[in-house]
């Protein structure tokens, strides 16, 4: 997952944290003690241990600056361990919307990455390089700014690339040799640099907590940026306002229509007309992902970002161009109302200065100031979030379970379906059923929607999926999943059939881009979406020609030209997906790889699966994905 933050971010998301080194054999290393475990949860126990046993040392020599030093950095991973162990981020008890700094939640936010998960940052023993003379007024006390700009860029540095403090202080060392100063800009070893960003203060980063809910003798708050804050400190990365979007442009060549950004769709143009004259759209992306902190899974923080549609799609998929906006409360709780009600509450207090700013408000845009209006234009989500977000009933299940559309279950299947067998869900119809308390007839739940409050936004479509989870993670497992499935109960060795097809991939030989699977397909539940990705290139070859045709005639028996046709079909449509403009046309292509993949997907797996494949992301993707871009 990428990291949706700005420089200050980046710098302040890294604390010290006790992490192991890895082995080839996967054993763990414990950096403090230097014992090794074969098992992470062995090391996870012993860490706790270890921390409290060095700072007792550490605590020992009061005369030793280095202990000192080392002392607080122990300090500040006890406390993030300590965060993590009673799974939740320790707040003050005042119930009242009060400022906090990021280092109070600092724990949280550096695992929180949408990056896949590393283990460079490791706390090396390493020399110290030789300097001339440390950087004057360099103390713990709380500071809002570096020393100076080359100590700043060099955190940068580590930081952004994850230079561990050996590597770190390599740079510091060939810095100080061959700069001919008398006193170095530099902190005097990366560890010192890394406790001086702990005691930072960023006035562009700072949360404030709000009471939610009260539950059990419990209190749940939502940890927040405001709003408006998030979206200024957005506007000021440099070059992020360069070319950006201010008015509908109708992109056309060869007289079709294109739709490369935002800002050429219809969603634009009707909710432009909608501004009062003279006045600009601002268009708010949001991004939630609710995820687990630690390895056993008992930990979870539920981020919710924010980015502009106005910056071009290229420029706002980089990391500066994103904002974390908050962290939703999670509440447990048998009432799954109460638990709705959280959600959407939290929601109203992230959201709601779009509600209060019925005169707009003005922003410095590319050195003039420019009237504005925000709007919620999309959501990305996966599948359970986008529920959450639209209240319709999570279920699968259900007879209505498609977030979009009133499509019944029976039909998920179905890719024949006419247009008008795919009725649109609206915000009229669905409050309609609300407030005439027959909710249950369209599978929502008993609880109002924020979102009907909000203008020019239509949740039920402005939800949409991201692409890693709905297809890399998604269809793309089904249909690894069933493929092995077919393979087993069509063939009276289909357990050999499937070791077959492992051996194939152990036997590919090596090349940049493309992952060796020397265990094949046995840890399948444990795959990566890059992993996945890398599957996608290598199984129609690891497929063609693997059997025979159904000399024992079986029923339903899936001949391997079929299961070839299947991949051939999935990457021609995965390819499509990432087009970064479509014309009228190549939306029409785009469609018709989407129907070819999904109706060899029904032929091959209908009889496999064990729901007769009602997976409401089969549907989506036939059915919506198209509407989205």
């Amino acid at each position: 997952m990428r990291k949706f933050v700005n420089d200050s971010a980046i710098l302040a998301t890294r604390f010290l944290q006790p992490v192991p080194f890895i082995n080839a054999n996967m054993s763990f290393k414990c950096p403090l003690c230097m014992r090794i475990f074969s098992q992470r949860f062995a090391y996870t126990q012993h860490a706790q241990k270890c921390l409290k046993n060095i700072e007792v040392e550490v605590e020992e020599d009061d005369d030793n600056n280095d202990s000192e030093k080392y002392s607080s950095e122990m300090d500040t991973r006890s406390n993030l361990s300590s965060e993590y162990e009673n799974d939740k981020v320790e707040v003050d008890d005042d119930n009242d919307v009060q400022n906090m700094s990021f280092d109070s939640i600092g724990s949280a936010i550096s695992e929180m990455s949408l990056e896949d998960s590393n283990f460079e940052n490791i706390l090396d023993s390493s020399e110290e390089p030789e300097i001339f003379e440390e950087p004057k007024n360099l103390n713990t006390k709380t500071c809002t700014e570096f020393p100076n700009d080359a100590y700043k860029d060099l955190m940068l540095l580590v930081t952004k690339y994850k230079i561990n403090n050996k590597g770190g202080n390599e740079i510091i060392r060939f810095f100080n040799k061959h700069s001919n100063l008398t006193e170095s800009p530099l902190p005097k070893n990366i560890e010192q640099g890394r406790a001086f960003m702990n005691n930072m203060k960023f006035s562009n980063l700072e949360f404030s907590k709000v009471l939610i809910t009260k539950h059990e003798d419990k209190d749940y708050f939502l940890y927040y940026q405001n709003l408006i804050q998030c979206i200024k400190n957005i506007l000021t990365v440099p070059d992020i306002t360069q070319n950006f979007a201010l008015s509908y442009e109708n992109y056309e060549y060869n007289r079709e229509s294109i739709y490369s950004e935002q800002n050429n769709g219809k969603w634009w143009k009707t909710t432009q007309e909608s501004l009062p004259t003279g006045s600009k759209l601002l268009s708010i992306i949001l991004y939630s992902d609710a995820t687990t902190t630690d390895t056993l899974g008992k930990s979870q923080l539920h981020p919710i970002y924010i980015t502009l549609g106005n910056i071009p799609i290229w420029r706002h998929n980089k990391q500066d161009a994103k904002q974390l906006l908050g962290y939703l409360p999670i509440l447990e709780a048998a009432n799954k109302d109460l638990v709705r009600d959280t959600f959407h509450k939290s929601l109203r207090h992230l959201l709601e200065p779009i509600i209060l700013l019925k005169d707009g408000i003005d922003l410095f845009i590319n050195n003039e100031n420019t009237w504005f209006y925000p709007r919620v234009s999309t959501i990305i989500a996966d599948w359970p979030e986008a529920a959450s977000f639209c209240l319709v009933y999570k279920s699968s299940n259900s007879n209505l379970p498609c977030h979009s559309c009133l499509v019944k279950r029976e039909n998920l299947a179905n890719i024949d379906l006419s247009v008008n067998d795919v009725i649109l869900r609206t915000h009229d119809e669905m409050r309609k059923h609300f407030e005439n308390d027959t909710q249950r007839s369209v599978c929502i739940e008993s609880v109002h929607n924020f979102f009907w409050d909000l203008p020019n936004i239509n949740i039920y479509l402005a939800t949409v999926p991201d692409r890693m989870h709905h297809l890399d993670l998604g269809l793309f497992c089904y249909q690894i999943i069933f493929t092995c499935d077919i393979l087993k109960s069509q063939h009276v060795n289909g357990n050999k059939l499937v070791e077959e097809v492992d051996r194939h991939l152990a036997a590919i030989p090596r090349f940049p881009g493309i992952k060796i699977f020397s265990n094949g397909l046995q840890s399948i539940a444990r795959l990566t979406a890059s992993e996945y990705r890398s599957l996608m290139k290598v199984m129609i070859f690891v497929i063609d020609n693997l059997y025979d045709e159904n000399n024992n005639e079986v029923d339903n028996f899936v001949n391997n030209d079929d299961l070839t046709k299947l991949y051939e079909y999935w990457n021609e449509m995965y390819i499509l997906s990432r087009y970064e403009e479509f014309s009228e046309s190549d939306l029409e292509k785009f469609n018709d790889a989407i129907h070819r993949w999904a109706w060899m997907f029904v032929k091959a797996f209908k009889f496999v699966s064990p729901s007769n494949l009602k997976l409401p992301k089969l549907h989506s993707w036939v059915y919506h994905i198209i509407d989205s871009i």
